[in-house]
């Protein structure tokens, strides 16, 4: 049997040029996001082309022909099934991996049946959770395999019946759930997905069925969420509406760090972690959908030339990252500086400072990653085209007046991320290191070496918890409790391996030579705390001694030399001495 898709009548994922450069001015109207949404239908259409190529079998024939029969009884099911963000996860990953992931199509195919309304028997695999059909929910089964069946309107999955509202709970049946909000007009309706085995493609933990509190929990702050897109950030609120119909809900981390993500495979989709609020909520969906955006409008137009090499600096990670993925950082960012700008004129008190503080921080970083970016010679026409607009956006921004105050604690925490980026991913070489090393053993002089340092990705991906970072939001949001947090004993802060430290907190309330102390503290227990040698690097700076342009220009430095002193046998030394030392020679 040939393998044709019924592609006839689909978009070919044209954009057109009005919504290209709306996108690339940070926003994008619900047509732009329906071209965007043609795009990876046709995208996947031809990914699942290549898979039935790649493996034929007669249950993948069986499947085809149930496929092409739900496309010519209901095309708007064959192209929701297509477009579903779990749809394109499954494609990339058995195109990837092959094997049992080959299979996953067929409970997607069972699932576009039941849409159409297909009398139809089709066998699928049974997982450990049991069968889910993608958009629908789940069947219990103990079996290794079941028959998905479909008769006159009604369907079962082996001895399960489905419900006649596939959302609602029965006998071995766990229903997808949605949420729903409207406000002023604008609706949001997606599902809240803690069942589809490809949901979880960044492996950050996807959660697994949530209690009915749980997920009434999502409902409440998704209102007050699309309260605040829609009345003051409509034009993203417009395009999320339009584009955005599944959220993934992940584990909340131990740490209490919120991580959310998109899968540039599952359009459509965003992971996020159990938000505090509704304010955090908004934030956090309009980030998120900016990188979904940009990655389908990538799929329809390239715009650069990217050869993979993780070397970059983005504030927003603490990795190097290529430069595909500062383009997508500074993308998602560029919305994020919008939504605080906005914000800051409409929250009140503390959350108002806060805003500020978000603001004039990402609006700095944001400028100055995409410089990086305007520079470089791997962007093609469009590229060109699509940062230029980036620009004009940004532009309008740079006159906007911000207190000092959060001008000044925003370049804190820029400095703070970069000299942490700098411990963890710039090596100095090694060899060079010990001779540094051996010539502070030896009581000797700074060796004339022009020291060489290369990028090597650490072992952190996205941003680790901050106490000193923690401390300037809640100085900004509640100053009566950061008084009181820098009001508790020594012993009680010591008592909790999560909170900050006196180090910390010497830090935030400006007493630099008591953080340098206790910093240093810190790093004779434990010689490794990059969090202390920040901390220190920040502290030490403050200064006017010849140590401080070290300590802010090359902070990897004095860390590699105070571990190769450790290695080649020498007590640790202090590291104040030593940055001091080290600041004698002339360090490129």
């Amino acid at each position: 049997m040939d393998i044709e898709l019924p592609l006839t009548e689909l978009s070919d994922g044209g954009l057109p040029e009005a919504d290209f450069d709306d996108f690339a001015a940070g926003f994008g109207t619900p047509g732009g996001i329906r071209a965007l949404r043609s795009g990876q239908i046709v995208r996947r259409s031809l990914m699942l082309r290549e898979v039935l190529a790649r493996a034929r079998s007669s249950r993948l024939d069986a499947a085809y022909e149930v496929l092409v029969a739900a496309e010519a009884e209901d095309r708007d099911t064959f192209t929701r099934t297509l477009a579903a963000p779990h749809f394109g996860a499954w494609a990339t990953t058995a195109l990837r991996n092959g094997g049992e992931h080959v299979e996953g199509l067929l409970p997607i195919v069972a699932a576009a049946a039941i849409g159409a309304g297909l009398d139809f028997t089709l066998d699928v695999p049974v997982s450990a959770r049991g069968v889910v059909l993608p958009g629908l929910g789940r069947a219990a089964s103990a079996e290794p395999r079941v028959a998905v069946f479909g008769k006159a309107g009604e369907f079962r999955v082996g001895d399960v019946p489905l419900p006649a509202d596939p959302g609602s709970d029965g006998p071995g049946w766990t229903g997808l759930r949605r949420l729903r909000s409207t406000v002023d007009g604008c609706t949001i309706q997606v599902s809240l997905d803690d069942l589809d085995p490809y949901r979880d493609t960044h492996r950050l933990s996807a959660a697994d069925r949530l209690d009915a509190g749980e997920a009434q929990r999502w409902q409440q702050v998704l209102d007050d969420a699309w309260r605040i897109l829609v009345r003051h950030h409509r034009r993203y609120a417009d395009a999320i509406a339009a584009g955005l119909v599944t959220i993934v809900p992940l584990t909340a981390p131990e740490a209490g760090h919120s991580i959310n993500a998109t899968s540039m495979d599952a359009f459509g989709s965003v992971s996020l972690s159990p938000p505090k609020d509704g304010l955090g909520l908004a934030a956090s969906v309009l980030h998120e959908f900016q990188h979904a955006k940009l990655g389908a409008l990538l799929n329809l137009r390239p715009l650069y030339h990217d050869e993979g090499v993780r070397e970059l600096y983005a504030p927003w990670r603490d990795d190097p990252r290529p430069l595909g993925g500062v383009l997508q950082g500074v993308y998602a960012f560029l919305g994020v500086t919008d939504f605080w700008r906005i914000q800051r004129h409409v929250l009140v008190g503390g959350k108002a400072q806060f805003a500020d503080f978000e603001f004039a921080r990402w609006r700095e970083r944001v400028w100055r990653t995409f410089l990086m970016l305007e520079s470089s010679d791997r962007f093609n026409a469009a590229g060109r085209r699509f940062l230029a607009a980036m620009r004009a956006t940004q532009e309008a921004w740079l006159q906007d007046t911000v207190p000092v105050e959060a001008v000044a604690l925003a370049a804190e925490a820029a400095e703070d991320h970069q000299a942490g980026w700098r411990l963890r991913n710039r090596r100095p070489d090694p060899a060079q290191m010990r001779a540094i090393a051996e010539a502070w053993v030896a009581g000797s002089a700074v060796p004339p070496i022009t020291v060489e340092t290369t990028v090597v990705p650490g072992d952190v991906r996205a941003l680790a918890r901050n106490h000193r970072l923690d401390l300037t939001v809640l100085r900004l949001s509640d100053p009566e409790r950061f008084e009181g947090t820098c009001a508790q004993p020594v012993e009680q802060l010591r008592a909790s391996p999560e909170a900050a430290t006196t180090a910390d907190i010497a830090y935030a309330r400006g007493d630099f030579e008591a953080a340098v102390r206790d910093y240093t503290a810190q790093i004779a227990s434990d010689a490794e705390n990059r969090a202390a040698w920040v901390g220190l690097a920040l502290a030490a700076r403050r200064g006017t001694s010849p140590d401080a342009a070290l300590w802010r220009d090359r902070p990897e430095l004095p860390y590699a030399v105070h571990l190769a002193v450790r290695q080649v046998g020498g007590p640790g030394p202090d590291p104040v001495a030593l940055a001091r030392w080290l600041s004698e020679s002339q360090q490129d």
